[in-house]
């Protein structure tokens, strides 16, 4: 998620300043070409959609912007490896993993509460239960009450009909007597005391019917009754099979509790694995960010250096841009003045032709002129010779035809003085366009030299910025990969971590759900024995019931004296039971009170742990800061100091090497030139063996470090434990960034020891070997071309060129030495002082860590303490209660069994009392 809220971060960025640099190059573009083809066009596409108040270039510019981002989005090379790199990263598939984890942990959840809400609805089922049982109990009492009821009127109506069948029998028998007096005494009186007798009797037929109809309801109301009685009986029984039924439940779900409390123990022992690596992934985490702010550091210099070289790009794009349009006018004022001087060449050949169609006509003339002038001449010494001959008229066509000739020749004349004016015009002219062509022609000429010059020269200087700007974007692609390597692993472990945490939170939520159920068996355990007890109270009533119809009076009065000491007892066991409950939920609330305090006491120990160690790390962060921001900025001085050795190193070789293309053009300083080759050879390995002894001086002072690292280990404070191997963990690191920093060092080191080897092979043999051949090919050249005097100069001016070369390598590799000496001493200072300020800091650490330590054993021992006696006082509460509810049972057992002697006794009695009474009969 990370990465791809830093990818949409980068391209929202890129995509502005895209967007602001076409806005900025679309304002130039407007200032320098008119709008008005645009502005005519957007007019007439978009006036009937556009609102009123809308401004046609805004509209035109955020149109144009948005195409713009449109296209370079859709070719950018970015966005197209972001594509092809996107299915190859394992983050979808951590978020997939992810999902089906969360899927699995929903679907334990809803197990979880599904098996919880069973356990309720079978705590509801059994508490409707026990109501109904109860309900049922009384409600059976109360029929046994009425069963009693209709069984002492049964019987009394028995008696009744006994009496009556007696007092029956009784009058049959009187009334066989008075007939038989009757027949031996008065008819008359008899017969009247006969019929008194009749109506007597016919009144006790009428009892005895209405005795027989009251038995008949009475037996029809006991049948219902025992109907009604066995009704709930059927409902117990089928309330005890429900009862057993969620018995096996339960312990099925027992089982699987046990199962999931064994997943649970193993899921803590990994969740505590988890967490002492989660430690440290933490701590590793802080470090990674920590390089992640310095490589956003160094990404935003590098950012800055890019901008600005893009900047410059832009301007010498600009530049050029200019240039090429300036270059691009000058061509059309070429082409212009071309067509023009053209036409005028056209104008000059028809005018020439003219002309030289009027010098040859006028030559003609003239020849014609001539021949008439003779012809004049020698007809005037005709007329003169023969003047009598012709006649006036022949004189005067002559005449008329002379000044005709006269006339022609002057129009000749000025025609011809008027196109010698005209020609005389036009070469002038063209003189003057000519001139003026040639210097446009060399304006143009040096302006695209010009041009050339500093397109090639900004071309030079844009591709060795783009070069070190790629080099360091592929450094940083690099860190950044390795980081997002780092960062992936990290989250995946989190990840893992989190879900282990969430793992153990449905497993405390099984813990609980085990304890819940543990308090449900201690309920059903006491209903189990209600019913028990209520199920005896059932059995002997029943018994009392089906012996009732066999006792006498004092039974029934013996047996509703014990039904009552029985329903009395029994409210006091369910008194007691209810207490016991009442108890046994007062006891689970100090449970949870104490089991409350304890988390607190725990969470409070994991602030109090977290706080210590927030602090210890925290403060040993300020002092690791602190450390870093001193060495960081050492490191900076020096990166500045090498920088500058750098750039100096950068100017000489620039220098260098345009004493090396001076080079080239000498063949006499080679054998000088390898001397100087050798020396530097020899300072060279004089440098290279200085920078092995400084390596050998570093490997010492690391055997060093690593001897007093195990004298450390073997010393006071070797029992630290768990604690101690963190923080020299935490030690490793710091040493491993260290040597990073020292490895950093020594790679920039190379690579100046690189540099300085590439310019020592610059000035090496092989290269002029190369320079004598790419010479001698010149000098031939020249030899053929300038001649020996050139050489000679030339030589002259590289002899000093060399010299001068030379000294400034000296200076450069003097420098460079020097540089290389400080860096040495500087190396060696910062181990020295790195070592004394680490052991330093792990003395202090260690000796906060036992303090730490000694705090939170004292801590954990108070705790423990005090959740013993939490456990102590919960077992004792559990355990007198149960001891209480076992002596109440086996006080109602031994009732019991009092109850059967006596029962037994009385059913001896009633064996014994009819053998009396009949012996008394």
């Amino acid at each position: 998620m990370r990465d791809e809220r830093l990818d949409k971060i980068m391209t929202m960025l890129q995509a502005r300043l895209w967007g602001t640099l076409m806005r900025i190059e679309f304002k130039k573009m407007l200032e320098r070409r008119s709008v008005t083809q645009a502005r005519s066009l957007y007019t007439a596409l978009y006036t009937s959609h556009r609102p009123k108040h809308s401004n046609i270039e805004e509209d035109f510019l955020i149109f144009s912007s948005n195409v713009k981002k449109f296209l370079q989005l859709r070719f950018w090379g970015w966005w197209k490896l972001y594509t092809k790199v996107k299915p190859l990263l394992h983050v979808a598939r951590q978020e997939e993993e992810l999902k089906a984890k969360k899927e699995e942990l929903r679907v334990a959840h809803e197990k979880t509460a599904e098996m919880v809400e069973k356990i309720k609805e079978m705590d509801e089922k059994l508490v409707t239960l026990s109501k109904d049982k109860s309900d049922s109990a009384l409600t059976l009492a109360a029929e046994g009450d009425t069963i009693a009821d209709a069984e002492e009127r049964c019987n009394q109506l028995k008696k009744q009909e006994m009496n009556m069948e007696e007092q029956i029998q009784d009058f049959r028998e009187r009334l066989e007597e008075e007939e038989e007096e009757e027949e031996e005494g008065a008819a008359t009186a008899l017969s009247a005391h006969k019929r008194k007798l009749e109506a007597e009797l016919m009144d006790l037929k009428r009892n005895l019917e209405d005795l027989e109809s009251t038995l008949a309801k009475s037996e029809k109301e006991k049948q219902g009754l025992d109907f009604k009685v066995r009704t709930p009986t059927v409902d117990l029984n089928q309330r005890d099979d429900t009862i057993a039924r969620f018995q096996k439940e339960r312990k099925a779900m027992e089982e699987l509790q046990q199962k999931t409390l064994d997943d649970l123990q193993a899921e803590e022992d990994r969740v505590n694995h988890l967490t002492k690596s989660n430690s440290k992934l933490t701590t590793q985490v802080h470090e990674l960010e920590d390089n992640w702010e310095q490589e956003k550091k160094i990404r935003g210099e590098v950012e800055k250096a890019r901008r600005k070289a893009e900047a410059d790009l832009k301007m010498t794009i600009d530049n050029l841009n200019e240039m090429e349009r300036a270059k691009i006018d000058l061509e059309e004022v070429v082409k212009k003045r071309d067509l023009e001087i053209y036409h005028v060449d056209v104008k000059l050949e028809d005018e020439e032709s003219l002309s030289s169609t009027l010098h040859r006509k006028l030559r003609e003339h003239q020849a014609r002129i001539e021949e008439l002038e003779e012809e004049l001449e020698a007809e005037r010494a005709i007329r003169a010779k023969c003047a009598f001959w012709f006649n006036r008229a022949s004189w005067f066509k002559v005449e008329k035809q002379r000044a005709d000739l006269a006339r022609d020749l002057e129009d000749l004349g000025d025609r011809l003085e008027e196109a010698g004016g005209a020609t005389v015009a036009l070469i002038e002219r063209n003189k003057k366009r000519e001139v003026e062509l040639l210097n446009l022609r060399r304006e143009l000429g040096e302006a695209a030299l010009q041009g050339e010059a500093t397109a090639s020269a900004l071309r030079k200087k844009h591709s060795v910025a783009m070069v070190e700007l790629a080099e360091q974007v592929e450094d940083l692609q690099k860190d950044k990969q390795v980081m997002k390597a780092e960062i992936d692993d990290l989250d995946s472990t989190v990840e893992s971590v989190q879900k282990s945490k969430a793992r153990s939170a449905a497993f405390i939520g099984l813990a609980d759900a085990r304890h819940d159920l543990d308090l449900l068996k201690v309920k059903v355990e006491m209903q189990r024995l209600i019913s028990k007890l209520n199920s005896d109270v059932t059995t002997w009533r029943t018994k009392h019931e089906t012996d009732a119809i066999h006792k006498t009076e004092q039974l029934e009065e013996t047996k509703e004296a014990a039904w009552r000491k029985l329903t009395a007892r029994l409210r006091e066991a369910e008194e007691a039971a209810e207490a016991a409950q009442a108890r046994a939920a007062s006891l689970e609330k100090v449970k949870q009170g104490l089991q409350g305090e304890v988390d607190d006491l725990t969470i409070d120990l994991e602030k109090a742990d977290a706080a210590a160690a927030a602090a210890a790390l925290d403060k040993k962060q300020r002092a690791f800061d602190k450390t870093m921001a001193e060495w960081s900025q050492k490191c900076e001085e020096l990166q500045v100091e090498l920088e500058n050795s750098q750039k100096e190193c950068r100017s000489y070789m620039t220098e260098v090497y345009k004493l090396k293309t001076a080079c080239e053009e000498t063949q006499d300083h080679l054998e000088t030139v390898e001397k100087d080759n050798k020396s530097l050879t020899d300072e060279i390995r004089d440098l290279v063996e200085q920078l092995g002894e400084g390596r050998k001086s570093v490997h010492e002072l690391q055997k060093a470090k690593k001897k007093l690292e195990e004298c450390l280990c073997t010393g006071e404070h070797c029992d630290l434990g768990f604690g101690f191997k963190v923080e020299q963990g935490k030690v490793v690191r710091v040493q491993l960034e260290l040597a990073q920093v020292k490895a950093d060092m020594d790679r920039r080191n190379h690579e100046k020891e690189g540099e300085f080897e590439i310019t020592r092979s610059d000035s090496g043999k092989p290269p002029v070997e190369s320079l004598q051949a790419s010479l001698e090919a010149e000098a031939k050249g020249r030899a053929e071309a300038k001649g020996r005097a050139e050489a000679l100069r030339l030589k002259k001016k590289i002899d000093s060129d060399l010299n001068e070369m030379e000294i400034q390598l000296d200076h450069a590799n003097k420098n460079n030495s020097e540089l290389v000496k400080t860096l040495k001493r500087l190396q060696q200072q910062i181990k020295a002082t790195r070592m004394a300020e680490e052991l330093r800091q792990e003395q202090d650490h260690c000796d906060h860590l036992e303090k730490i330590k000694k705090n939170n054993e004292l801590t954990i021992k108070e705790l423990q303490l005090k959740e013993e006696e939490a456990e102590e006082i919960v077992l004792k509460a559990g355990k007198s209660t149960i001891q209480k509810l076992e002596a109440k049972a086996k006080e109602l057992e031994n009732e019991r069994d009092s109850e059967q002697k006596r029962h037994v006794e009385t059913n001896k009695r009633m064996q014994a009392y009819p053998s009396t009474g009949r012996d008394r009969a």
